[in-house]
């Protein structure tokens, strides 16, 4: 059976290691990896992906492939990059941990809202 993947880029590793933390508890079953720039994302087949969750900056250095891609892209950006960032799905990284979680959630059931019905996910607790 094939098994969905999900790819995080960005150079910070810490915010990296920590959204596939949130997204594991939203999506246990999917496989989630991660890469530190560009080049390591395009040499392990990128459009087997079904999402991709990149900082602002490798948008900014590689849009010419994410735009090809919107569909698929999410863009981490602060709340003062959002208007820059018009049309591209974003999912904003400086407000509270609950506000993130709600959020990625509903880009989550944005993204597959027609494909597949969901079952009310537990209540994720908070640290």
């Amino acid at each position: 059976m094939f098994k969905h993947e999900i790819a995080i880029i960005d150079t910070n590793i810490l915010s990296c290691i920590g959204l596939k933390s949130i997204l594991e508890n939203i999506i246990p079953h999917i496989t989630i990896r991660i890469f530190q720039d560009f080049g390591d994302f395009i040499d392990d087949t990128p459009d087997l992906y079904v999402h991709y969750f990149i900082s602002s900056q490798i948008y900014l250095e590689h849009n010419f492939f994410f735009n090809e891609r919107k569909d698929k892209t999410i863009v981490l950006a602060t709340d003062n990059q959002q208007i820059m960032l018009s049309g591209i799905r974003t999912l904003v990284v400086n407000q509270s941990e609950e506000k993130l979680i709600k959020d990625t959630l509903k880009l989550h059931h944005y993204g597959h809202s027609d494909k597949h019905q969901h079952k009310k996910h537990p209540e994720i607790e908070l640290t």
